[in-house]
């Protein structure tokens, strides 16, 4: 695989709010034991396996949820992290600490458009998914070109990891993304392939939902 760079697109790991099901956006939402109990099981199953999944490089969101799933890793790696804004969750306006059936009942329009339609952006100062799209991608292919050849660990959220493999990668499209387990993405001759979802531990379904 020479030449080829490879991406290990993480979630952080679990918060309460994503037991909650509440929108968590741009909050300072910090992860729960469970949450780092994951960080580790993901910095054990990279150590454990230099050669299959050898790790050059963290990039991360500098939210506390993906920061210190970043420096779970950095820190038993001995690989450098480093922390970028391009990276955040969606920005939720009014709608963060809110949970789903809460914005539902108060506004089903509205939250049905929250969940499907890219160009709605949440009142209160939120961030469309277009918005989104337009800040991640260009900071991936960047990404991508300044580290021919690495292997990079993405630590990010729900919505940024989805985009990142359903927009990016060819067949990579998943509509749920569950905490701290990595999708293999490797970049060669100009297009990204999705190799492999790593299956590093057993989740509870309550955990894989959109609260980000």
């Amino acid at each position: 695989m020479t030449g080829a760079t490879v991406l290990y697109v993480t979630r952080h790991g679990q918060t309460d709010a994503n037991l909650q099901q509440r929108v968590q956006g741009q909050g300072d939402t910090p992860l729960n034991a469970q949450g780092l109990a994951q960080a580790e099981a993901l910095a054990d199953y990279f150590s454990e396996r230099p050669e299959d999944l050898p790790v050059d490089r963290i990039v991360s969101s500098d939210l506390p949820r993906a920061r210190r799933t970043a420096e779970v890793l950095a820190a038993r790696l001995k690989v450098e992290a480093t922390f970028h804004p391009e990276l955040r969750a969606r920005r939720m306006g009014d709608f963060e600490g809110r949970t789903h059936a809460e914005l539902m009942a108060a506004d089903p329009v509205a939250f049905a458009a929250l969940k499907h339609d890219p160009a709605f952006v949440p009142p209160g100062g939120g961030e469309s998914v277009n918005d989104l799209r337009a800040r991640l991608v260009p900071f991936v292919a960047r990404l991508v070109a300044d580290n021919p050849g690495r292997h990079v660990v993405l630590v990010s959220h729900h919505k940024v990891c989805q985009l990142v493999l359903g927009e990016l990668v060819e067949g990579g499209r998943m509509t749920r993304i569950p905490n701290a387990r990595p999708a293999v993405v490797v970049h060669e001759d100009g297009r990204y392939r999705l190799e492999d979802v790593q299956d590093i531990h057993m989740e509870d379904p309550k955990e894989m939902n959109h609260g980000r």
